[in-house]
């Protein structure tokens, strides 16, 4: 055996017995700062992604000869009207440095009321700052829900963004169970309580049985830490992917096939960087919780080794 230990020489019922308290506070909260920078550390390799990916949208939008922006453009107001948003008073709003004021208020509406926006109001401000100036320089484009307007760049830069955004006026708009799909967005926020969990929580032992509903809940988040929290952005990717379907299709009938085939791929694009932060956030969350353990808990490694 690895240990040095015959088998009849371990007591059957000791595995399972409660180990003693590890005395290293220091150890402890080492590791869950550790796991803590693991989990924090996923815009380092998420924003470089999103940046590339808006590069490739804006470099298919830039493709663009001035009379095809025109017949995006027009094209985009014709799914306005043929989609019933119009009627439901979906309007467009195109951003630039003349109505900086009014972007900024519009963002604001969208951004600047909810408990986390109370919570770090200087962080959200300097949020809503930099989406207007990622508008005005034709980087991205929104709908925004609580004002019920498509938020644009001036001018055409952008423009093929425009029917993923009115598929996102569609699902808020035209159907209750997509309305509903967008709003469980906010799953998100589910991930906080996850990590923490995972990282605050003491890890059992091998054979160690958790006790009530509540160490038994919490010790299925600790273990699953990484695909709970990977599974808090499905809801967000459902509702981008079923927007792109549809501002897609809207495209297809509107526009010729080479810029139906241009908004198509620029919108694939967009829709990578959601998976992709789901799929980081997630693996972060798995590492985060593992370097945890192995620091605050090394007890546990061997106590498996033991149990060999």
């Amino acid at each position: 055996m690895v240990s040095g230990v015959s088998l009849n020489q371990v007591n059957p019922y000791q595995a399972v017995q409660p180990r003693k308290e590890d005395k290293n506070i220091g150890r402890k909260i080492g590791g869950v700062i550790a796991g803590g920078a693991i989990y924090q550390s996923v815009p380092l390799f998420q924003t470089p992604f999103a940046i590339k990916c808006i590069n490739k949208m804006q470099k298919i939008n830039g493709s663009l000869a001035a009379e095809e922006s025109v017949k995006v453009s027009e094209a985009l107001q014709k799914t306005l009207e043929m989609s019933g948003l119009k009627d439901r008073g979906v309007e467009i709003v195109k951003a630039s440095s003349r109505n900086s004021a009014e972007v900024t208020e519009l963002l604001t509406k969208e951004m600047g009321n909810g408990f986390i926006a109370k919570l770090t109001p200087n962080r959200v401000k300097q949020q809503i700052e930099g989406a207007r100036e990622m508008v005005e320089r034709g980087c991205n484009a929104a709908y925004l829900s609580k004002s019920n307007k498509i938020l644009m760049p001036d001018g055409n830069k952008f423009a093929l963004a425009g029917f993923h955004e009115a598929g996102h006026a569609m699902n808020a708009n035209l159907n209750k169970a997509t309305k509903i799909l967008q709003k469980s967005r906010k799953a998100t926020i589910l991930a906080l309580p996850i990590i923490a969990i995972g990282l605050l929580k003491k890890p059992k032992a091998e054979g160690e049985k958790p006790q009530g509903i509540w160490d038994k809940a919490t010790t299925f988040i600790q273990k699953n830490a990484g695909v709970l929290t990977a599974a808090t952005f499905l809801p967000t990717i459902a509702e981008e992917g079923l927007a792109t379907l549809k501002g897609n299709q809207y495209a297809k009938k509107l526009l010729s096939p080479d810029l139906a085939k241009k908004v198509a791929n620029s919108n694939r694009y967009g829709l990578a960087t959601y998976v992709a932060m789901a799929g980081l956030f997630g693996l972060a969350a798995h590492l985060g919780v593992k370097v945890k353990n192995a620091i605050a808990h090394p007890e546990l490694n061997k106590e498996k080794v033991q149990n060999c």
